[in-house]
């Protein structure tokens, strides 16, 4: 037997399934969300008080952008990936969440300072993340994270 033949032999025979549809309109939509957030940030700039300084509110946007841009990363490739996991943390998250919010609903509308456009870029990404949060535990999409679990334990 030839090494390359072993080799060949040693590789698992799965093949991840593509990513259902409702997992992919939900990586589709955390990355709207993460663009509104964006936007957001860029015209918050522009309530700066004068005596904030300019360069370190850009310099802190660029870092919170940056750090915002590589968590969603993360995030939409463990679910592309068929991580159950992040499923189940998205999930748990946005409940104990929007749970908090509304516990809390005053002292949040108080301390958010929204302005129209911030309170509307907030209503979409809230919005946006329902719909996430529903796609993602659709049962085809359930299935499908399940299947990927079964997958990955076959390989090991």
């Amino acid at each position: 037997m030839t090494q390359s033949a072993h080799v060949q032999q040693a590789e698992p025979d799965v093949e991840l399934a593509q990513p259902d549809p409702f997992v992919i309109r939900a990586c589709t939509l955390i990355w709207w969300s993460f663009g509104i957030q964006l936007v957001s940030n860029v015209f918050k700039l522009t309530d700066l008080p004068p005596a904030r300084s300019l360069v370190g509110a850009l310099f802190l946007l660029a870092f919170v952008s940056g750090v915002s841009f590589w968590i969603t990363s993360w995030v939409v490739s463990k679910l592309k990936a068929g991580r159950n996991w992040m499923r189940l943390l998205i999930t748990i998250l946005f409940l104990l969440g929007s749970v908090l919010v509304l516990s809390f609903w005053n002292l949040y509308i108080e301390t958010a300072q929204f302005t129209v456009l911030t309170g509307a870029a907030a209503a979409v990404q809230w919005v946006l993340s329902t719909i996430n949060v529903v796609l993602i535990n659709m049962p085809s999409a359930r299935s499908w994270f399940l299947s990927c679990k079964g997958s990955a334990r076959r390989a090991a």
